[in-house]
């Protein structure tokens, strides 16, 4: 990247050249005029008669211009010639020249060390002058503000709240009337626990505005203060709070934006979407987290698989958050009577509500979402609200109908509806049109392999660099199950999976403690031909066809292919061409340690009676039906096996693969 001339405009304007080294002119003048057409006309024509007027006011007009015309000169011996050219009785400035405002992240300048914009420029010229000064102080202030600003949405994006508050710090000490600055101030105090001090901070604001222009603080800071004041204050308490993620800041920074833009009013509908154990949840609670700080009105219902065959089971966990919000005591009671069909504890807490009238069933979603609807706007009174459902493919249909509706009504509210699903395959959304339809989607895609190194090295300390390689390789650059595979190494060291060597010990092996929890739920609820297929799947250590399936496991296709798609939904296997294979390694492993060892020893039997019929004079297939003989442990078959696929493989200049197969018989026997 090119290196350009820096003019450094906060304090007595200074330039500094490519080198970083400080370019000294010969008067205070020279420097002001450069600032002036850096600022005001770079890379356009000003007239000279106008750059004379600005700094020698009180001069006749031929000393002003030979003045003019020996600073010119100056400037041109200290920038080059071709940096400034005069044509027609008009000045351009060629070179680019950025200012300290140019320079972003890590290179931004600290607030604290600027001082004021163009100081000390007032006594360089007369009134014109002055005037101009104003207007870009005033302009370089703002613009100052602005870039801050964003580096603030930014930073709150990407959870560095650290960061967030040391810039929020610099601004408000550079401008104490910036209720930005005041708002990220307090956000910190709460994500802290701390409600007393962020109370404090915005009211001590508020004073401070009404002291110097007797205005009004921006509406978000009054709304704030509102709702913290029907909460009994508590003392200042640090929270555990979300720990930052790795390689989730883009998808971060999209919800945080989307969440900035329903401020000016509407609503906005988003799926997050993604395979399991790719930080869905993660990433929807510590949004959820930082909302809450933020003390928006915030809803965050988890959809349980148990949920799907209970009515209204997510509306009625909505309903039982709505009701601790002081503000829902304002809702008419006809429409808190609507609510109670699906929320009796709504009664519990409101014993003089009416009853509702009767109706037809079907019409109760509709009848519940205009109750949430009339609930919500007591709450809110028009503030921003953000109701959050993870992992709807459990939602009930009952509440996906009421939600449909919630969201239409809520069409011209400053609301987010923020949901989470699980795809069946990586980077692919799953449509939810009986829910909403999705102004944005955020399909989640596994960490690269960088990001997943870092992770890697947040949760583990001095990880040997073999046993690092294979959490890696395990885990598949899943955060969840990176996490689960360094919990698992801590808890059962030699007898983790990651510690495993060889098939023989990954038979042997069985998930105890955190690995068990996590893998415990893979195969349960499965229809005995879709374990049937999976257990083939990880026997076979390569890709099977469904023709290969239906012969092995003797069962006919549209059974084959019924098993196939629910391993497909669970995410359990993928379909690569027109072949089955395990989706990922660590599921192989628990699949075959879960496996009957019975199971285990037939399907190898079959698998080398197949092989053996389909191709029984290829060397590379008498090797694997050996291998499937040595796995239904008969042995001598096995040897005569190994021993002619050997010999073959020999003679086609194959002798790894003839090595192999004999190490393994030879262990075998």
């Amino acid at each position: 990247m090119e290196k350009r001339y820096q003019l450094n405009v906060f304090g007595p304007p200074e330039l500094v050249a490519p080198n970083g080294e400080r370019i000294e002119f010969n008067t205070r003048r020279q420097t002001g005029i450069l600032t002036y057409l850096t600022l005001e006309t770079q890379g356009h024509p000003v007239r000279r008669d106008l750059l004379v007027e600005l700094f020698w006011p009180d001069v006749d007009e031929v000393r002003g211009r030979h003045s003019f015309s020996q600073a010119i000169s100056d400037l041109r011996s200290k920038l080059g010639k071709k940096a400034i050219v005069f044509r027609n009785g008009a000045i351009t400035l060629t070179t680019r020249i950025t200012t300290e405002l140019d320079r972003t992240g890590a290179s931004a300048p600290d607030l604290k060390t600027l001082g004021e914009p163009l100081l000390g420029m007032e006594d360089l010229g007369g009134v014109s002058l002055s005037h101009w000064l104003d207007v870009a102080r005033t302009s370089l202030n703002e613009r100052l503000r602005s870039s801050r600003q964003g580096d603030l949405s930014a930073q709150r994006a990407s959870g560095d709240m650290e960061a967030l508050r040391a810039n929020a710090e610099r601004l408000y000490r550079a401008d104490p009337l910036n209720d930005e600055a005041a708002l990220a101030l307090a956000e910190d105090l709460l994500l802290k626990g701390d409600e007393t001090g962020a109370s404090s901070t915005l009211r001590a604001h508020v004073a401070r505005i009404k002291g110097a222009c007797g205005g009004d603080p921006s509406p978000e800071i009054s709304a704030l203060l509102t709702r913290l004041a029907t909460r009994k204050p508590k003392p200042a308490k640090l929270i555990q709070t979300v720990v930052n993620m790795v390689g989730r800041d883009r998808e971060m920074a999209s919800v945080e934006s989307l969440w900035n833009s329903i401020r000016e009013g509407g609503s906005v509908s988003v799926l997050i979407a993604g395979q399991p154990g790719l930080g869905k949840t993660t990433l929807m609670e510590k949004f959820v987290d930082s909302v809450r700080a933020r003390k928006w009105p915030c809803y965050y219902i988890q959809c349980h698989e148990m949920g799907r065959r209970i009515p209204y089971s997510a509306i009625s966990d909505l309903i039982g958050q709505l009701v601790e919000e002081p503000g829902v005591s304002g809702t008419d009671p006809a429409l808190l009577a609507e609510a109670s069909r699906v929320a009796p504890q709504l009664r519990s807490a409101y014993p003089g509500i009416p009853t509702p009238p009767q109706s037809d069933p079907n019409s109760y979603p509709l009848r519940v979402a205009g109750a949430l609807f009339g609930m919500m706007q007591e709450i809110t009174d028009g503030s921003p609200l953000l109701i959050a459902f993870d992992d709807i493919h459990n939602m009930d249909q009952a509440s996906k109908d009421t939600v449909y509706v919630l969201y239409h009504r809520m069409r011209a509210q400053s609301a987010m509806f923020l949901c989470s699903a699980r795809s069946p395959d990586e980077g692919k959304v799953v449509s939810r049109s009986d829910i909403m339809p999705w102004q944005s989607t955020l399909p989640l895609s596994p960490l690269d392999r960088e990001s997943s190194r870092a992770l890697l090295s947040a949760i583990s300390e001095n990880l040997e660099s073999d046993l690092a390689e294979r959490v890696l390789e395990l885990g598949q650059d899943n955060p969840h199950m990176l996490e689960i595979l360094i919990n698992d190494l801590r808890e059962n060291g030699d007898d983790a999976i990651v510690s495993l060597k060889g098939p023989k010990s990954e038979w042997k092996w069985r998930a105890s403690g955190t690995m068990n929890q996590a893998l415990t739920g893979l195969m349960v609820g499965l229809t005995a031909n879709s374990r049937r297929l999976l257990d083939l799947v990880a026997v076979i250590e390569r890709q099977i066809t469904i023709a290969e399936a239906v012969r092995v496991l003797s069962i006919d296709e549209k059974a084959a292919n019924s098993a196939a798609l629910e391993l497909l939904e669970r995410g359990l296997v993928r379909f690569d061409g027109d072949a089955l294979a395990m989706k990922n390694e660590l599921h192989k492993i628990y699949v075959r340690s879960q496996m009957n060892p019975d199971m285990r020893r037939f399907i190898h039997a079959r698998l080398a009676k197949d092989v053996a019929a389909e191709h029984p004079n290829y060397f590379d297939t008498t090797l694997e039906q050996a291998h499937h003989l040595l796995g239904a442990e008969a042995i001598p078959e096995a040897v005569e096996k190994v021993v002619g696929g050997a010999s073959r493989a020999l003679d086609r200049g194959a002798p790894r693969e003839a090595e192999t197969a004999i190490m393994a018989a030879g262990k075998a026997v």
